[in-house]
């Protein structure tokens, strides 16, 4: 039996690596600490689920390669060209679908990598959070748990989302592993329908555990009321709540999964409730947010994020030709595709919000991610989901067109300064064009092209070509850590 290829990850060793996380977290983890110790007190534990977030947004995972780089070169939204070093060398690779080349290798391993040593991490914090009952409350270490397990399930969904077959087309292929112990022994990998079964089964547990989740009462921001509770509690931690694998983050989740697994009723249902229940806690973002005060992330409708203290030199170091790197942009014609032509959607926030003319490159760059003011609340805030996929899902799986367009695409369009489009649109069309517009930036292009199994898309290095998809275009071949013992 293969050992699996884990780095030696001790939690304490690994918090020290995560210093710089929002103030209201409020902890301040030290190599010096043993795992077994950060138990003893509120404050280790909270470190400990702390260091798993802080992980996640490191550049190898939604940091960068799964929102903003590799995973949106690969949905052809970038003109991207080699110049000699290996990181353009793996853009070049990873837009052509070359996944035997070494460089885009790298960049999958360590995706995987990363991703598996957050399950790991994920692990052994369920494993122990309910020992000491005497340090936490019951309550309280249920929400923690709840937490690690949606980690773990998106996690799960979003490598085999990656690296599993097209599922439209092959539900029982082979898929992932799937750990839920801490073990150094390698797990089979799982078919695709059974991998989906793990995730809901997690997703669903995670939902009872976060039933009293201070978010489906307070809100977002300012929840102190909560840690108030409980004597020894770190205050603040459970402020900003979107920062955090909430109730609701969960439930967009299930939406998300149910969707992907083709069970369009489960995805309306999850999307509808999550609709009405959590509309007032993630408000669409104000005209005035966005563009007097530099909100470009639309940080009002995230239902989750990480805070990711890399945003913003990956912003310079990914669109604005610094840090030794060759900019990627797209090409005009790629932007005035994707919003119908700057004349005709000229209002829409945006494209106005996110693109930047840079005279001396005759250029226009991506500009989600420049760095606001110091005091801005959404700071190295990433998104990972937002609400507009909610009113996207629930759009595309709706009972009628009607329904589809009147209460969910029409009202996404309208909070994005677009008018209303008829009951004679192309319904899959116009939902595809609001992904286009609305991820760029977070990683999700890709996936909605996978998940349709759509055969020709833009393609990004030629103005007005295509390029055609298939199973070696979709299929992320798993990495050799993986399969080398196999």
């Amino acid at each position: 039996m293969m050992k699996r290829i884990y780095p030696k990850v001790i939690i304490g060793a690994i918090l020290v690596c995560f210093v710089g996380c929002k103030d209201f977290l409020q902890v301040k983890p030290t190599d010096k600490i043993y795992e077994g110790q950060l138990y003893e007190s509120k404050t280790g534990i909270h470190s400990i689920i702390n260091g798993i977030y802080m992980q996640i947004a490191e550049p190898s995972l939604y940091g960068q390669n799964m929102t903003m780089g590799a995973v949106d070169i690969m949905a052809q939204y970038y003109d991207v060209t080699s110049a000699g070093n290996n990181y353009a060398e793996a853009r070049l690779a990873l837009a052509n679908y070359n996944y035997d080349q070494e460089t885009s290798e790298d960049v999958m391993e360590s995706i995987w990598q990363n991703a598996y040593k957050s399950i790991l991490n994920c692990n052994k914090f369920i494993n122990n959070i309910k020992k000491h009952p005497d340090v936490i409350s019951e309550k309280e270490a249920d929400i923690l748990q709840g937490e690690a397990l949606g980690i773990r399930a998106m996690l799960h969904f979003d490598m085999l989302r990656l690296f599993g077959p097209v599922y439209k087309n092959n539900p029982t292929g082979d898929g992932i592993p799937y750990y839920t112990e801490v073990t150094n022994e390698a797990q089979p990998i799982l078919t695709t329908d059974e991998v989906i079964k793990k995730i809901k089964s997690d997703l669903k547990q995670a939902k009872k555990l976060l039933e009293d989740d201070p978010v489906r009462s307070e809100g977002v921001s300012i929840v102190s009321s909560f840690d108030q509770q409980y004597e020894g509690a770190t205050i603040g931690y459970f402020d900003y709540n979107n920062h955090r694998m909430n109730y609701y983050a969960v439930m967009a989740l299930q939406a998300r999964v149910y969707l992907y697994a083709g069970e369009d009723e489960d995805a309306y249902q999850a999307a509808t409730t999550l609709i009405d229940e959590a509309s007032e806690w993630f408000p669409w973002a104000e005209v005035s947010s966005i563009f007097q005060s530099n909100d470009r992330v639309f940080s009002s409708g995230i239902i989750f994020g990480v805070e990711n203290h890399n945003m913003y030199d990956q912003q310079m170091h990914l669109f604005e030709d610094r840090g030794g790197g060759i900019a990627i942009t797209p090409v005009d014609d790629r932007i005035d595709g994707a919003f119908g032509g700057v004349y005709d959607n000229a209002n829409d926030y945006r494209l106005r919000a996110w693109w930047k003319y840079v005279a001396v490159k005759n250029m226009r760059t991506f500009d989600k991610y420049e760095e606001p003011s110091a005091s801005a609340e959404w700071r190295f805030f990433q998104p990972v989901i937002r609400m507009p996929e909610i009113y996207l899902i629930a759009a595309e799986t709706a009972p009628s067109k009607q329904e589809a367009i009147d209460d969910y695409l029409n009202e996404l369009r309208f909070h994005r300064g677009l008018p209303d489009v008829s009951q004679s649109a192309n319904l899959d069309e116009k939902i595809e064009e609001a992904y286009r517009r609305e991820f760029w930036g977070e990683g999700q292009m890709f996936f909605y092209y996978k998940r349709n199994a759509i055969s020709d898309i833009p393609n990004g290095n030629r103005p007005f070509g295509a390029i055609s998809m298939g199973a070696d275009e979709y299929i992320v071949p798993l990495p050799y850590s993986e399969v080398q013992y196999r």
